[in-house]
């Protein structure tokens, strides 16, 4: 088998990052995505990669950025957040309206605060 190219590298670290911290199955992200269970594990181990709309609903599902799928820069020596877990969970139940909502909040907050904080 040939080596993987580092954009499926980076997909794979990255999936597998999000996957750990949203404390769901690949089953239950693959029925949540409305894809075969088969095709979600060969995404996930590197067989093949997702289309652009696959892509964005998996970054939507587990709360992700999607440019981490190809610049993955997590620090998974560290022990996810627990706050970063439970706020995923949350996240990936809200409907699309309400996650932009959440957006919406966050980046108000960073402008009134500060990025620092």
């Amino acid at each position: 088998m040939s080596a993987k190219s580092p954009l499926t590298d980076n997909f794979v670290k990255a999936l597998s990052y999000y996957i750990s911290i949203s404390g769901k199955t690949k089953k239950e992200i693959a029925d949540a995505l409305g894809v075969p269970a088969t095709t979600f594990s060969s995404w996930s181990n590197g067989k093949h990669l997702p289309d652009m709309d696959n892509l964005q609903s998996i970054a939507d599902y587990l709360g992700a950025p999607i440019s981490q799928f190809y610049n993955f820069t997590a620090l998974t020596d560290e022990p996810p957040d627990p706050l970063l877990k439970e706020l995923t969970q949350v996240y990936s139940k809200l409907s699309n309206e309400d996650k932009l909502l959440v957006r919406a909040v966050a980046v108000r907050m960073l402008q009134l605060y500060g990025e620092e904080k």
